[in-house]
């Protein structure tokens, strides 16, 4: 009877290797774990029900097994493999550079602390060239990054209202020479005001970590051409 492949997650941080693999209620598992291979076999409950699931391969790197770990509980099995060479980040889990179907990525354990150390690492912040690579390997499409959607929609609102107000004052200017000035403000000014409102939202974008820069530089600026719009130019009277 030819084993079945369990659908077998992987990730890692600069120490060790993590795999978890989605087999329930394991029993006869036998691990061969080896500086350079590992093999495992077990009956459990897996992606094709109650049935025998096993695979073997080879490792990208070498691993430190006496400084391995490994356990079963009632939901899935889980191995943290200390890496030989601590601090070398792997470009892939197995030697040869093959798709494995039943082998993927674990996103949540690239991204959360790790089961077995304390400390907490984020993939795409610490070796973003590594997650992605290792993406397109397994032709997975990266997840939304709805911060980047969010500054990307922000931003072209406030391009398409400056946009709006030189195209306004432009088109004014052609038909009426300098005298289109003095209706200037008045033809433009709410749409003015309203993206300058909108830029209020760029301190909360400094707060929260959307974008970089020091705080307080953020606010001083936005407040000076707050008071340059609406404390003096707003509040001159209209043109005669």
């Amino acid at each position: 009877m030819v084993a079945l492949n369990p659908i077998v997650y992987w990730a890692q941080n600069q120490k060790d290797i993590f795999l978890r693999l989605e087999l329930r209620d394991v029993k006869d598992e036998n691990v061969v774990l080896l500086e350079d291979s590992l093999r495992f076999e077990a009956t459990g409950v897996g992606a094709c029900g109650l049935d025998k699931y096993a695979f073997h391969f080879n490792f990208f790197e070498s691993i430190n097994p006496g400084k391995s770990k490994y356990r079963a509980t009632d939901r899935q099995v889980e191995f943290s493999l200390r890496k030989e060479n601590c601090g070398k980040w792997w470009k892939r889990l197995t030697e040869e550079s093959l798709k494995l179907p039943w082998l993927k990525i674990d996103f949540d354990k690239w991204k959360s602390p790790e089961d077995f150390e304390e400390e907490t690492r984020d993939i795409l912040q610490d070796r973003p060239d590594i997650l992605r690579q290792l993406q397109e390997d397994e032709g997975v499409i990266e997840p939304i990054n709805y911060r980047q959607v969010y500054l990307f929609v922000y931003n072209m609102a406030q391009f398409i209202g400056f946009l709006y107000i030189f195209v306004v004052m432009m088109i004014n200017y052609a038909k009426k020479g300098p005298d289109s000035m003095e209706e200037t403000f008045s033809n433009v000014g709410e749409v003015f005001k309203f993206v300058q409102l909108m830029a209020f939202l760029e301190i909360l974008h400094v707060i929260f970590g959307y974008t970089k820069g020091g705080l307080m530089a953020c606010f001083i600026q936005v407040l000076g051409r707050f008071i340059v719009l609406f404390g003096c130019i707003n509040s001159e009277p209209p043109w005669c």
